[in-house]
């Protein structure tokens, strides 16, 4: 797993118990450096202090929230300040969890180890290759209802990529709730197609002619 650390005073004793743990550990020393790297490299964890040069944890975390392709990272904050409304701030901002300092490796592992449990598990490949197969393989002159779908990701790289998880999921519900629909009717065939531009939408909802297919439109 690599692991973000973002930490000016203690952050060279962490970072040597993180690698020992096996974690492909990285510091940076103030928030502009995290950011820095966070925009230069793929992470799956990031630990950030709240005190720190410049600008602070809590707006990090805040810039990382915001961002579309890292919403998703799970992070934790360490910080010694443990007051409830600090904790509160730290939890609005979007943190995963919280550690208040000092805390011992075996307390910073299970905090580290429970975050990832909590995460939603890996998308199962297989079912996602069979989604853009499916979508490659549709025949535009095909008379039977279809689903219209517009996503920005339709290849298997894209739809790996982490920012991409939360349509990659629905894309995989939807794949789920057609094929059960499509038992209970084979007669009408149900298909869905996947286009990522309104370009492309708009020229397959005119190919279709007298057909209604159903429109579902998420990012």
């Amino acid at each position: 797993m690599r692991i973000l650390l973002v930490e000016d005073t203690v952050g060279e004793p962490i970072l040597k118990v993180l690698v020992r743990w096996g974690y492909e550990a990285t510091l940076a020393q103030d928030a502009e450096e995290a950011w820095d790297i966070l925009q230069r490299q793929p992470l799956d964890f990031v630990l950030v202090d709240w005190m720190l040069p410049g600008a602070s944890g809590v707006d990090l975390v805040k810039n990382i929230r915001q961002d579309a392709r890292l919403r998703l990272l799970p992070v934790v904050m360490i910080s010694g300040r443990s007051d409830k409304a600090d904790i509160v701030t730290a939890v609005r901002a979007g943190v995963n969890s919280y550690i208040a300092k000092p805390f011992t490796p075996g307390q910073l592992k299970k905090k580290i180890e429970s975050v990832v449990e909590k995460q939603p598990k890996p998308l199962d490949a297989v079912e996602l290759e069979r989604i853009c197969k499916n979508n490659l393989n549709f025949d535009r002159f095909a008379t039977n209802p279809l689903v219209l779908v517009g996503e920005g990701a339709k290849t298997l790289e894209e739809l790996q990529r982490p920012h991409r998880q939360e349509a990659a999921r629905l894309l995989l519900r939807l794949d789920h709730v057609i094929g059960q629909f499509n038992d209970q009717q084979p007669e009408l065939d149900v298909g869905y197609l996947v286009e990522d531009n309104t370009h492309d939408l708009t020229q397959r909802l005119n190919q279709r002619g007298g057909c209604c297919p159903t429109a579902c439109f998420f990012a």
